[in-house]
């Protein structure tokens, strides 16, 4: 049986060794830190899914993967410069809403069982020499840094909730976010430069949106920083 050698344990690489498992390889993946998801301190992201013909969760079980994580579907989303709010409504999910990090239900999680049940070898803790693997995904340099982001992710009772706000006071060229969905939530700013100011900006929307929405936080709050990288 031939093998693939896989450095970086994440969502696409993981779905490159469901794959390759299907089509009989045996695949070893070399992971460096101790489980998935830990780069990721727990965050709500959405899955867009309005100019697509076809379903994402149908495109999923195209390339072998089963929704066995958070994937919640929405078909409203409000958009809001702070001032006039557009509200949007599709008869189709809009978009699907998946948990990250290292909660049993989240993408990452989900996609690690379904590897595991595969029979790929997950090497946690370990890693390999460039010129010994196939597929490499370990992130990117920080100098080619795209975009920051930072935030808050919080239990909560409020109804399942997604909006987006767009100015240049709580993000300046760049936008900020709160969704909510099954009793999770998360607020964030991103920005695409002005990268010394992210932390005025995270606070002027966390009062934007903590004023405007009775969110009814748990306790337990949990920060988020979040980067996005070019690929050279």
């Amino acid at each position: 049986m031939e093998s693939v050698k896989i450095l970086g344990a994440g969502p696409s690489r993981l779905s490159a060794a469901i794959n390759r498992s299907h089509e009989g390889y045996n695949v070893d993946i070399f992971e460096r830190n101790s489980d998935v998801g830990t780069s990721i301190n727990g965050n709500l992201q959405g899955l867009e899914n309005w100019s697509e013909d076809q379903d994402v969760v149908e495109e999923f079980k195209n390339m072998n993967i089963k929704t066995n994580f958070h994937c919640e579907p929405f078909n409203n989303l409000r958009i809001t410069n702070g001032e006039e709010n557009w509200d949007f409504s599709c008869k189709k999910p809009a978009f699907y809403i998946l948990k990250r990090g290292t909660d049993e239900n989240s993408l990452d999680h989900g996609l690690k069982k379904q590897a595991l049940y595969n029979g790929i070898n997950i090497r946690f803790g370990e890693t390999a020499p460039i010129s010994d693997v196939d597929i490499i995904a370990t992130g990117s340099d920080p100098k080619f840094k795209f975009a920051v982001g930072k935030g808050i992710s919080f239990e909560t009772e409020h109804e399942n909730l997604a909006v987006g706000l767009v100015n240049n006071y709580h993000a300046f060229r760049g936008y900020s976010y709160l969704l909510v969905s099954n009793g999770f939530g998360c607020i964030a700013t991103i920005l695409f430069g002005g990268f010394q100011d992210l932390n005025k900006y995270s606070k002027r929307t966390l009062d934007e949106f903590q004023t405007n929405f009775d969110l009814k936080q748990k306790v337990n709050i949990n920060s988020l920083v979040m980067e996005v990288f070019l690929i050279k």
